[in-house]
């Protein structure tokens, strides 16, 4: 059954890692996150400017491809791949989205602003967050401020990914 919550959390972040085709399709136009992540000791948030980070964050696990948007309006986006890190950048090198999912130890030890953790129950998210947008099975969604921390959620109910975006 883990293998089922491993496999969602694989497509959510293939899913997230094309939130160019997704949505407005539209930059975060450098707005700023209210849900920050920590990640091999570096805090980040949307809105950021990605080159910052980028030379602290380790090394990329595959080259740095950019997704076009589908609808030919928007930005293009540079997607950046590291340890179970995937963290999308708009055309203004601004972070537009970051999606985290089970892996290495970069990745076990990352953390958000409030604490909450891979592997930690929903409900700690729910706790920390406040109420659900969006609570199945498998997926809870919860609107902070002007962005989304989305979670998957394994057999156990605990979180194996997170991805932070704009609230539309």
């Amino acid at each position: 059954m883990k293998k089922t919550g491993t496999i969602l959390a694989i497509v959510l972040c293939a899913v997230m890692t094309l939130t160019a085709c997704g949505g407005s399709g539209k930059s975060s136009g450098g707005g700023s996150s209210d849900v920050s992540l920590t990640y091999n000791g570096v805090t980040m948030k949307l809105g950021d400017t990605f080159s910052d980070y980028e030379s602290k964050l380790g090394e990329q696990t595959m080259p740095s491809q950019e997704i076009p948007p589908c609808d030919g309006e928007g930005d293009t986006m540079t997607v950046y791949t590291y340890d179970s890190l995937t963290i999308n950048v708009d055309e203004s090198g601004k972070i537009d989205s970051i999606n985290l999912a089970e892996g290495g130890d970069a990745a076990a030890n990352a953390q958000t602003d409030k604490g909450l953790k891979l592997g930690d129950p929903a409900d700690k998210a729910k706790e920390l967050y406040g109420e659900a947008m969006t609570d199945t099975e498998f997926v809870l969604n919860i609107h902070v401020g002007g962005s989304v921390l989305g979670m998957s959620k394994d057999d156990s109910g605990n979180i194996s990914s997170f991805y932070i975006m704009q609230a539309d």
